[in-house]
Parts: structure tokens; C-alpha cells; sequence
């Protein structure tokens, strides 16, 4: 399904209007132990509602989101104020004109990346896990590289000494481009509490990593980035989606616009097949 396809405003108000029915049945006894329970197409209707938003309204699809997970934690059972949010939010829904699709890549980058946008070309160097595991995945991460990253120029660990360019890219063990990305515009991204900034791919000063691998000359590109501190304005399963099996409707929706993708266990034959279908 296209984007176009899920940027429906009169799919997310049948969504959300058919959520408000099947709460108030809930409510009158169709909910755990009624016949029918209306708990699983409830839940369906908020998922459908959050998955038109993701590409039309950030803000909104995360007030569905916080919404669909908080009366996830109540056993589906939703409450009359949950039933006037939903109203809310279907009058924000009707109200809604033109805002753009969620953006991954920083609009401006001259304040946080001075001469970024202006590089011919910019570093992206893997991380040393990837060189350890024999794992087909480096053979595809080279294939998706040319297929989707425009502006990169891959380096290895003993480039990075001579490398002149201001920025450079690291990539982390098994994290691949999901859409074309332009490399000379930075990714915003959060990191969950408990991951390391390693989890995700991070634009560093050449000059300060080149400063840390000097500094300790052992330790992995990762490792080092790990110590380094960032801001950022995005969750991270937001921009990059972790496929660890075959993936569910919310995951297909984000790998159609994250630009990165992390794949891991049981996910891998599943992309495999994908990348392959689309070469």
C-alpha cells in the first residue's frame, strides 16, 4: 500500500468512529467473557486509525498510539473519558488540512552540521562486528548501499586516519538502509532508555572520532560512539524499525519510510527475500 494510499482522512474518521462504537459495546458488556467480545476489533480499529496517521499527522498518530498502548495495559477495556478522546481526536482529524508526512531528515542543517550539505561525498564506515560474523548480510548492506544511499562513500577502519571530510557515518552491526537516503542530511533520532547510542546510525566529527581511536586504539567503532553525546527529537523505532521475524502490518507501514532498518534473528530471511524480490 502506498503512501498516497494511506494518507486517507475519511479512513482514519471511519477508524476512529467505529473505535468509539466498539468502546461504548465494551462498555455494555461485549468486552471479556460477552459474546461477541468487541476487545480484539477495538484494538484493530485504533492500530488502523495509527497507521493512516503515521504518514499523515505525527502528532496525532502519537496521541492514538499513547492511546491504543494505555488501555492495552487495561485489557482493552476502555473508559468513557477514553471514549471522549476518541472524539477529540476525531474533530482533530476532520480539522486536519495538508500536514506533511512525517520527516525523517533534518530540514536545515548548517546550525548542528555546519558544511555538511556542501560535501561532495561523506564517509560511512561499518562497525568491526560486522567484519567478525560471517554473515551474508555485509554482501547485502553493500548491495542496498549502491541501490539506496546517495552521496556516501564506503571506508574502512584504517580510512578513517586519512579520511578529510568533516563527517563521517557509523554503521552499527546489522543495520541496513531501508529508502533512499541522502547522506548528506543528518537522521534526528532518540535512543530508548537502556540502548546506547550505538544502536542506531550516527553522523560523528571526523575529528573527534579520529581524537577517541587515537586515545584507545581497541576499543570498537561503536564502542567509541557509545561515549559520545548526541541530541535528538525522534524515537528511535520510529526512524529505524527492528525486524526480528516476519514483520506485522505496523512494521511493513514504517519500513515503507524509515530510512534505516535493523534486522536481527528470525527477521533476516524475511528482509533476505525482499531485497532479493526488489533487486
Amino acid at each position: 500500500m502506498s503512501n498516497q494510499t494511506m494518507k486517507c482522512k475519511d479512513c482514519v474518521l471511519k477508524h476512529l468512529a467505529a473505535a468509539i462504537s466498539y468502546a461504548k459495546e465494551i462498555l455494555d458488556g461485549h468486552g471479556k467473557g460477552g459474546t461477541p467480545d468487541h476487545r480484539p476489533d477495538y484494538l484493530g480499529e485504533l492500530v488502523n486509525a495509527e497507521h493512516h496517521l503515521e504518514v499523515m499527522s505525527r502528532s496525532l498518530m502519537e496521541k492514538v498510539s499513547v492511546m491504543r498502548t494505555t488501555v492495552q495495559m487495561k485489557g482493552m477495556t476502555p473508559s468513557e473519558g477514553d471514549i471522549e478522546e476518541l472524539r477529540k481526536l476525531w474533530v482533530a482529524v476532520e480539522d486536519l488540512e495538508s500536514e506533511s508526512a512525517p520527516s525523517f531528515q533534518e530540514e536545515d542543517s548548517t546550525e548542528r552540521y555546519p558544511g555538511l550539505s556542501d560535501m561532495e561525498n561523506v564517509g560511512v564506515v561499518l562497525d568491526d562486528a560486522w567484519y567478525d560474523e560471517d554473515h551474508e548480510g555485509l554482501g547485502m548492506f553493500m548491495t542496498l548501499r549502491i541501490q539506496k544511499m546517495t552521496h556516501a562513500i564506503l571506508m574502512t577502519r584504517e580510512d578513517i586516519q586519512r579520511y578529510e571530510g568533516k563527517y563521517l557515518w557509523v554503521f552499527p552491526w546489522n543495520v541496513y538502509p531501508a529508502n533512499k537516503v541522502d547522506m548528506r542530511q543528518p537522521v534526528n533520532v532518540g535512543v530508548s532508555p537502556g540502548r546506547k547510542p550505538s544502536f542506531v546510525p550516527r553522523l560523528v566529527r571526523t575529528d573527534i572520532l579520529q581524537a577517541a581511536m587515537a586515545n584507545d586504539p581497541g576499543a570498537s567503532l561503536c564502542e567509541l560512539v557509545d561515549r559520545m553525546t548526541f541530541e535528538g527529537v525522534l524515537k528511535e523505532d520510529v526512524i529505524m524499525p527492528v525486524i526480528d521475524r516476519k514483520p506485522c502490518c505496523t512494521l511493513k507501514t514504517k519500513l515503507r519510510t524509515a530510512p534505516f532498518v535493523r534486522v536481527e534473528g528470525d527477521g533476516w530471511p524475511y528482509m533476505k527475500k525482499l531485497w532479493e524480490s526488489l533487486a
